[in-house]
């Protein structure tokens, strides 16, 4: 099966009238998607829901967030003499725990293709290729090798996603500025040196929100650090 949007944030697309435009369905679904049914909504939940047609959608790269999917994947399939006609609205979808039951092994056989729809839902491949990819991935990079390649922001939830995004497009030039091989290292850094980088990047804005953001970094993961190596 083909591997496609395993890194790529995955979006939950709704669409009041707009899909009735051949032009913005077409943006919709030149990606790989399923389309979930109209259900009428039932105990409370909002009866105007089944008039929106809504949407799981891999994109073929990483938008990173849905402001930037929507205004560059489907607005500018959307006409502007329709563009009060409907609405497009776009979630980030996370789709980190699956758990089932039975245990697929338990399962009859002729059931393991819907098992692997779901992986499939979960990951942007199958799982069988998913193990192999992440076995072979940690054999031959190892673990301290991938831990370079993240970005500190992972360990830093209360990024915006504007802050999150100067960060990764300026990662590597910041990794060669403290001279970082792998994740961990950041808790031998300044704070106040990083926090200027940060602020530089930033064109010179935002100086004090950086320097917050730089204390967090580097104190958890120094708390991190201590946790994993003692």
């Amino acid at each position: 099966m083909e591997r496609i949007g395993n890194e790529a944030t995955k979006f939950l697309l709704f669409s009041q009238k707009m899909h009735y435009n051949e032009e913005v369905t077409q943006a919709i679904e030149r990606f790989p998607h399923t389309r979930i049914g109209n259900k009428y909504p039932d105990r409370g939940f909002p009866e105007e829901v089944k008039y929106m047609r809504m949407y799981v959608v891999y994109p073929d790269h990483d938008y990173r967030t849905a402001e930037r999917f929507l205004e560059e994947a489907i607005q500018p399939s959307i006409p502007s003499d329709h563009a009060r006609d409907g609405f497009i609205a776009v979630m980030p979808l996370e789709l980190a725990d699956m758990t089932i039951y039975p245990e697929i092994e338990d399962v009859d056989s002729y059931l393991s293709g819907t098992y692997e729809a779901l992986s499939f839902l979960k990951t942007g491949t199958s799982e069988d290729l998913s193990e192999v990819i992440s076995d072979r991935v940690i054999s031959e990079i190892g673990v301290s090798e991938l831990l370079s390649t993240l970005p500190f922001n992972v360990i830093e939830p209360n990024m915006n996603e504007r802050e999150k995004e100067l960060v990764i497009d300026n990662y590597d030039e910041i990794k060669d500025r403290f001279n970082i091989d792998e994740l961990f290292d950041w808790a031998d850094v300044d704070p106040e040196q990083l926090g200027k980088v940060l602020t530089e990047m930033d064109s010179g804005e935002n100086g004090a929100r950086w320097r917050e953001l730089s204390e967090s970094i580097v104190e958890k993961t120094q708390e991190y650090s201590k946790a994993t190596y003692g």
